[in-house]
């Protein structure tokens, strides 16, 4: 499976807290949407199936699935451009995708057969992320000062 996992950044920003607030207030007015997220719920307990039965490249079929369910949730999630490098990724061979997060931009993920990631890089054009699955579980990173830096350096201060 990991082989066949592509990774793009699309380049833009997006505002999660309020797409997803969207999506949150549609689902209470409109019952359509929750069945549509009913059903991406569904979806992944059959991804589950399929893959402890091997049927790996299912994967790409059930992103798909999702990913049209998922644009219909809330504006935000998708917009044209979005939409384009998706199309242009299934024709160049991508069997499904969807873009990770909240939506509206950010990155897109795609299962493609080996034999077809060539021509998904060509067609999209947009910068490649690498992708490795990680045995280790959740690890917290930080960019800037560290929490406990902050800390020790105000216990220095209040020392002094």
């Amino acid at each position: 499976m990991e082989q066949n996992l592509m990774m793009f950044y699309t380049g833009t920003m997006h505002s999660a807290s309020e797409i997803l607030a969207e999506q949150g207030q549609n689902l209470k007015n409109l019952k359509t949407k929750e069945e549509n997220q009913l059903k991406m719920c569904s979806l992944a307990k059959e991804l589950r199936g399929y893959l402890q039965g091997g049927k790996v490249d299912l994967l790409g079929e059930i992103l798909h699935e999702n990913w049209m369910l998922k644009r219909t949730l809330a504006s935000g999630i998708s917009n044209p451009e979005i939409d384009e490098y998706y199309e242009s990724a299934m024709k160049a061979g991508a069997l499904g995708g969807k873009l990770l997060g909240a939506g509206g931009g950010g990155f897109l993920l795609f299962y493609v057969p080996e034999n077809r990631q060539g021509q998904v890089r060509d067609k999209l054009r947009l910068p490649e992320i690498p992708l490795q699955f990680d045995k280790q579980g959740s690890a917290l990173i930080y960019v800037g000062i560290k929490p406990h830096t902050v800390r020790k350096e105000r216990e220095r201060t209040e020392i002094s």
